[in-house]
Order: C-alpha cells, then sequence, then structure tokens
C-alpha cells in the first residue's frame, strides 16, 4: 500500500491523519468562568453619563444624554465600534456576543 504522495491527492499515514485532526479541534484559551461570577454586560455607543445618584432617593436629573461628539455616519466610527464587537480585549473573557453591527 502506498502511503505517500500520490498522483492527484494525498494520503496520509495515521499519525498524520491524527495530527491533522488535531490541528482542526477547537480549543480554548481561556478557562470558562462558573456562572456566578458571570456577568451580562450591554454597551452603548454615543451616550455620556450626565445625571448623578444622589445617596438617598432618586435623582430628579435625566441620567444618560447623546454624545454630541459621536456620530456613527463616520466610518471611522464605525470601524472602531465594530472592531469592539468582534475583535474584544481578551481580558474580558467573553462567552458570547451579540452585536448589531456585525452584518450591518
Amino acid at each position: 500500500s502506498d502511503t505517500g504522495a500520490s498522483l492527484g491527492h494525498l494520503r496520509l499515514d495515521g499519525a498524520s491523519q491524527a495530527l491533522a485532526a488535531r490541528r482542526l479541534a477547537v480549543t480554548t484559551s481561556a478557562p470558562i468562568l462558573p456562572p456566578e461570577v458571570q456577568a451580562d454586560v450591554l454597551v452603548v455607543f454615543g451616550m455620556v453619563v450626565i445625571g448623578t445618584n444622589p445617596l438617598l432617593g432618586v435623582s430628579k436629573d435625566e441620567p444618560y444624554g447623546f454624545s454630541s461628539d459621536f456620530r456613527l455616519e463616520d466610518p471611522w466610527a464605525q470601524r472602531r465600534s465594530l472592531d469592539l464587537c468582534v475583535n474584544p480585549p481578551e481580558e474580558l473573557k467573553i462567552l458570547s456576543w451579540n452585536c448589531w453591527l456585525v452584518g450591518f
């Protein structure tokens, strides 16, 4: 039996097949955190905190407002926002995400 390359296709021996299968395996570099230390995070672009929280009672101020500096129609703002969705910082240990900018 031929264990090398043949005309038109390549045959792999058992060890090479196992190695090729190993390279295709999906691995995660970061351990999955237990559910009690996981959190849901909502990231909003173009808003700023404008109110304050009083020590007691409910604030009469509006807590958030729209940033006058943020323009999503600017291609660079779109690129930076999309980059945060697609390439989040590894130290955040994101398990899953949903970003409306992807595929838009």
